[in-house]
């Protein structure tokens, strides 16, 4: 069957089509056309550009690997299944042939071990096996290395070299002893400390403890690690220790470094505790001791209450109570006075001190009495004198004073006094109106007496005057009396 005619409009399609393919070999896009229905384009020319281009890639990363290959800081040596070095770089470790020429065609563990075979810990006996990266680290005159194999693997994957590494870690097995020795001395520090301390993570986890922590809490370092320190707070202590948890973290100024709080311990007991807390530079996590203050701040409850005891007992048996500390050079200075003399005198410590101390209070005429007193029991003896006081309104007031020194350590010098005055103004007021009436008792006494004196007189004269008389006498007196 013959083929049929193309049409006229084929034809002129088929001529434009080749024009433009004509054009295109002209101006060098295409080379060569094949083919009559479909013609097949080779562009030859642009595949030898291509094939060029990339031969400058590959010469350029070929260039790249060489010079990346020499200047790594290991010796990095290319084996054969012999573990002969075909190919080395140019890094030389101290006291080791492994520049190129040193080490073409020899065997690794001749170089590196000088031994005639492989050493039974070789890596790269077990990385013929494992067909996958194998190392060792081994000491050297004072120095430390290691050995990384990396097997190369033919078309089948099986082992057909190696690759043979060789690094100086000296100084990274330094840094890891100089690590380990902070180590253990951070532990020693941290076990030393002499209180309970952990270590807190930002979730409120305790990540470490020290052995303190037994005896202070009754939970062992096991017991506490992994756990969260919230389940040993009282109830009314962790709104404010998570508040200040959470406000360190943001700016550790923003909590304070030490605060009391109340803990629980395994015996199920409530132990008032007080905190030091920092945060561990560069992290979120805090370091955190603890200090058992429950017998502290019993005893302070005590002497609280034993004060209380002893101010109240003070006013019951005296008026007023006081106590003076006494300084090295023998300065008395005020201490500590009862409420009941502020009221009566209309002073306290600061406002004494603020007018000279104490002595600006003793009546002129009485102050070398006074003075005598203190200097008496600061010497070390107790006294007991009276004197009169001035208060704040003028009103002058007597007391009675009882002192007693109280002595340092050594017992050599007197470091404090003890004292209490009893107010006796209305007993010296009773007495001076006491004597204001025997005085006048005393004066109708010498009158009464005066006058009974003349009577006798009188009645003697009138007896004699009757005797002379020869009368009778009229008064019989007692001769005995008169």
């Amino acid at each position: 069957m013959k083929n049929k005619k193309p049409t006229y409009e084929e034809l002129e399609a088929k001529l434009k089509e080749t024009e433009a393919l004509l054009n295109a070999i002209k101006s060098g896009k295409v080379d060569v056309l094949l083919g009559e229905q479909e013609p097949l384009v080779i562009q030859l020319k642009s595949a030898i550009e291509e094939k060029e281009r990339l031969g400058l890639e590959i010469k350029l990363l070929l260039k790249q690997w060489e010079k990346t290959f020499h200047t790594i800081n290991s010796c990095i040596w290319i084996l054969d299944k012999e573990q002969r070095v075909i190919q080395s770089n140019n890094f030389v470790i101290e006291g080791l042939e492994c520049t190129e020429s040193d080490v073409i065609g020899k065997n690794c563990f001749k170089l590196v071990h000088k031994t005639s075979s492989s050493i039974p810990e070789c890596p790269l006996i077990r990385a013929k096996q494992s067909l996958k990266r194998e190392s060792m680290e081994m000491q050297e005159n004072g120095k430390w290395f290691e050995i990384t194999v990396d097997p190369i693997l033919d078309e089948n994957g099986k082992y057909n070299g190696a690759v043979h590494i060789l690094t100086d870690i000296s100084g990274r097995k330094k840094m890891e002893s100089d690590l380990q020795e902070s180590r253990v001395m951070y532990q020693a520090i941290f076990e030393a400390t002499g209180t309970a301390t952990i270590v807190v993570d930002e979730d409120n986890t305790i990540i470490a403890a020290n052995n303190q922590c037994l005896l202070d809490t009754g939970y062992s370092s096991e017991e506490l690690v992994g756990t969260k320190w919230t389940n040993y707070v009282a109830p009314e202590s962790l709104e404010l220790m998570l508040k200040y948890h959470k406000l360190r973290r943001e700016d550790p100024e923003k909590a304070p470094k030490k605060y009391e709080v109340r803990l629980v311990n395994k015996k199920k007991e409530i132990r008032d505790v007080m905190l030091d807390v920092g945060i561990i530079p560069g992290t979120k996590q805090s370091v955190v001791s603890m200090l058992d203050i429950t017998d502290l701040k019993q005893a302070e409850n005590t002497l609280k209450e034993s004060e209380e005891r002893n101010r109240i007992i003070a006013d019951m048996i005296s008026d007023y109570a006081y106590i003076f500390d006494i300084s090295p050079e023998g300065e008395l200075k005020d201490k500590w006075l009862t409420e009941s003399f502020t009221k009566v005198f209309g002073y306290t410590i600061e406002e004494i001190d603020a007018l000279g101390g104490w002595k600006s209070l003793v009546f002129p005429e009485d102050l070398p009495i006074a003075l005598a007193h203190a200097q008496k029991v600061a010497s070390g003896e107790p006294d007991i004198c009276e004197m009169r006081w001035v208060t704040a309104s003028g009103e002058i007031r007597w007391l009675r004073d009882y002192a007693k020194p109280i002595f340092d350590k050594t017992c050599k010098r007197v470091i404090r006094i003890y004292g209490a005055s009893q107010d006796i103004t209305e007993r010296k007021r009773a007495d001076e109106k006491t004597l204001e009436q025997l005085d006048e008792l005393k004066r109708w006494q010498n009158v009464i007496l005066g006058r009974e004196e003349r009577i006798i007189e009188l009645k003697k004269e009138v007896n004699e005057l009757l005797e002379l008389l020869g009368k009778e006498k009229k008064y019989h007196l007692d001769t005995k009396n008169t």
